[in-house]
């Protein structure tokens, strides 16, 4: 009877052992949200797309950070369950495997990943918020460069202002001389007015910042900063009532000579200038995501 009792004692402490290691395991497994996941329809996930997809337009393709590779993805079915995991080792195969992802379906990273910037430094990334941030300024800073490569840096182009029927004609036949260090010259009516350019962003949207030296009239009313939109060689820049318009016109080149100012020496003059604009904005702290 002794040996039954002490048996059936064993038995209870065992389920509550038992029991109580199933509910501390319950209490450890996260339960996973749509803030944790990367949905196909997000714009992460168009941003990883465009980090790893080959394309010509630059626009596009992000190319001022790098995936160290290998990471693992999870994928998540529509009721936010493990449905497998990939380990990727590249970004041909992460670009493909995320082609091929249902619609229905969705990823997470196995954080923390590591990438690296265009200037070869490391980084870690520890959620998706830190990936959307690092790849948003990424993308805006290739951006930056690319329409100011196209604004500033051919010494073969001057950007005219014509006459369009729907835009403020004011200053039409003005012409704006560029340098990719930033200055300009604005010539009108025989008057030729120095000054600065850049383009940064404002938030989400895109501006041009021109600035002209002296208090005259053409000085103030081209002493600007707003919202800004290329389309193909004309730049249209906010103005009320009406919209200023610039248009790029280019002469014929002569063959590129040893000694001629080349494009890489342009981007890293750009790329500068953006690193001093951030710092000034948001200080050292900040450049970890400032991308440059």
């Amino acid at each position: 009877m002794k040996t039954l009792k002490s048996l059936r004692l064993l038995l209870l402490f065992l389920a509550a052992m038992i029991t109580n290691s199933c509910t501390d395991m319950d209490d450890n497994i996260k339960t996973v949200t749509a803030e944790d996941v990367i949905a196909k329809n997000s714009a992460l996930f168009h941003m990883l797309q465009n980090v790893t997809t080959d394309s010509d337009d630059p626009l596009v393709k992000i190319t001022c950070i790098d995936f160290i590779y290998p990471f693992v993805l999870q994928v998540y079915n529509e009721q936010l369950q493990v449905i497998g995991t990939v380990t990727l080792t590249g970004d041909a195969q992460l670009s493909a495997f995320l082609g091929n992802l249902p619609d229905n379906q969705s990823i997470s990273l196995s954080y923390p990943i590591q990438t690296t910037l265009g200037d070869g430094t490391v980084f870690s990334v520890t959620n998706n918020t830190e990936l959307k941030i690092a790849i948003d300024s990424c993308s805006k800073e290739d951006i930056l460069l690319f329409y100011g490569s196209l604004f500033g840096g051919s010494p073969h182009c001057v950007w005219v202002v014509p006459y369009f029927k729907d835009a403020d004609n004011k200053y039409a036949g003005g012409v704006f001389d560029t340098n990719f260090d930033g200055t300009l010259h604005f010539t009108f009516e025989g008057e030729t007015y120095n000054g600065t350019w850049t383009f940064l962003y404002v938030g989400e949207e895109f501006h041009m910042n021109i600035n002209l030296e002296g208090d005259s009239e053409v000085a103030n009313d081209w002493n600007i900063d707003r919202p800004a939109q290329f389309y193909n060689d004309k730049i249209i820049i906010t103005n009320t009532p009406r919209n200023y318009v610039i248009q790029r016109k280019c002469k014929e080149t002569a063959p590129y000579a040893i000694g001629d100012e080349g494009q890489c020496r342009r981007h890293r003059v750009l790329r500068q200038r953006l690193l001093q604009q951030r710092l000034a904005v948001y200080g050292d702290q900040q450049n970890r995501f400032g991308i440059l």
